[in-house]
Formats: C-alpha cells, sequence, structure tokens
C-alpha cells in the first residue's frame, strides 16, 4: 500500500496516517495509526479499503449522546470500541440528530468558552481516560492498525494525537502542523457550511492553539501526570515499539 498522509474518503474528508514523522530514535511508521471524523457516512466499498489500510480496530472518541445521535456499525474484521474521552452528557432525542441549539450546547460543554481551555480541560479533568486509551491502542497495535476518530476530527482527536507523538519524541513544530490541516480538510466536507456562526470558531485550528496546549504540556508535565494517572512505562515503551522505525 502507497504511504499517504490523507488517505482520499468520498465520505470521509479528514482521515489521516499519522505516520511519516520524524521522531527519537526514527520515524513514526505508516500504516499503523489513523484518525479521522466520525466514519457514518462510509459505504460498504469504503470500510473494505479501511481494512485493506490494515484497519482492524476502530475507537470512538464520542460522548454517548453523540454516538446514539450519529450512529453506525463497524463490518466483520473490525472491532469497534467506544470510549468517551470527556465526561459531559447532555439530555437529548437520541431519535434524531442534534439541533443547532444542541450542537451550541454540546461545544460549549466541550471547550467552555475557547479550544485552548478545552484541550487543557481534557488532559487535566480526566487524566485516566487518556491513560485507558494510550493503553487500549498499544495492546491492539499488535492485531493491526487502529483508527481513532470523535466527530470532527480535529479536537478529541488532536489531543489524543498529540499525546502520542509527544511520547514517540515528534517535534513541536511537526504536531503543530498536523493540527492545523483538520480546519482545511473539513472544509470540503458539504456540511461545513451548515454549522452555525456560532461555531465557526470552533471549528478553527489556529496555531496558537496547538502551541499553547503544547507550552502547557511542558510546564505542567502531562506525561508525569499520565503516570500519577496509571500509565505504566512499558505502555509507553510497547507504543514506542509498535509505532517507531528506526532510520
Amino acid at each position: 500500500m502507497n504511504n499517504m498522509k490523507r488517505i482520499p474518503f468520498e465520505h470521509l474528508h479528514n482521515c489521516r496516517d499519522l505516520g511519516g514523522y520524524a521522531c527519537t530514535g526514527g520515524m513514526i511508521g505508516w500504516h499503523k495509526l489513523y484518525r479521522g471524523e466520525v466514519p457514518s457516512g462510509l459505504t460498504e466499498t469504503e470500510w473494505e479499503k479501511m481494512k485493506e489500510m490494515g484497519v482492524r480496530t476502530v475507537i470512538d472518541l464520542r460522548s454517548l449522546m453523540e454516538q446514539r445521535a450519529e450512529a453506525y456499525e463497524v463490518p466483520e474484521g473490525i472491532e469497534r470500541i467506544c470510549y468517551p474521552l470527556q465526561q459531559y452528557e447532555l439530555q437529548v432525542n437520541a431519535e434524531k440528530k442534534l439541533s443547532e441549539e444542541e450542537l451550541i450546547q454540546l461545544a460549549k460543554a466541550s471547550f467552555g468558552e475557547s479550544l485552548s481551555a478545552g484541550y487543557v480541560k481534557m488532559i487535566e479533568d480526566a487524566p485516566e481516560r487518556i491513560v485507558c486509551l494510550l493503553r487500549t491502542i498499544a495492546d491492539r497495535l499488535p492485531e493491526g492498525a487502529v483508527f481513532f476518530h470523535c466527530t470532527a476530527g480535529k479536537d478529541r482527536t488532536g489531543v489524543l494525537s498529540a499525546m502520542i507523538y509527544l511520547l514517540c519524541g515528534v517535534s513541536s513544530m511537526d504536531i503543530v502542523a498536523d493540527y492545523q490541516v483538520s480546519e482545511a480538510y473539513q472544509k470540503r466536507n458539504p456540511l461545513y457550511d451548515k454549522i452555525p456562526e456560532e461555531l465557526r470558531s470552533y471549528m478553527a485550528t489556529p496555531p496558537e492553539t496547538m502551541e499553547g496546549f503544547l507550552a502547557g504540556a511542558v510546564q505542567r508535565n502531562y506525561t508525569g501526570l499520565l503516570m500519577k494517572n496509571g500509565l505504566e512505562a512499558d505502555t509507553i515503551e510497547k507504543l514506542k515499539q509498535h509505532l517507531i522505525i528506526p532510520l
């Protein structure tokens, strides 16, 4: 299979391979980890393409409410793990799509008044959730590639990607660059133009947002925080073993 950063799908606009970046001891290997938005619109043919990419595990980072509002099934041969990265829930009608008002409520419940504050909140309010996800990914990688997603494929997915990259020694410059492109790719999504004006700021991926998060990761020692909350050195080593290709 060819090495491609963004994987072209008709119904998935922000699917990307985490491979290709230089890191401590080599580079992040291709076809190991993928990130993206919710794959609810994938056709049977597109799911077969996922299998051809080596994907054997899909991790859904969305809240239970989001999972009910936009449900999907994975085909035989792929296992889906649902593990909400955040701890909020809103009371909504599970039988229909979220309304504009509910979407705004969701964004504010998730991130408060800014994405930067929301990213910090993800780590500092529930570090044990990040630990569980890292452990799950490390355990699943020997079975095949892992695809993890949230709703838009930029925030929860971006924070988890950033922590994996940090643990593997990817440079801050590359982490910021990887974060920035989500906005450009999501603008290809026909649903982007239907986003309420009040939510447009939440769809942006300015470099300073991720730069601020990474600066906080160093200042507040997020690696140490995760280790205090159950992240074992063995898990970090397993991630590196499966993700890093020596050069």
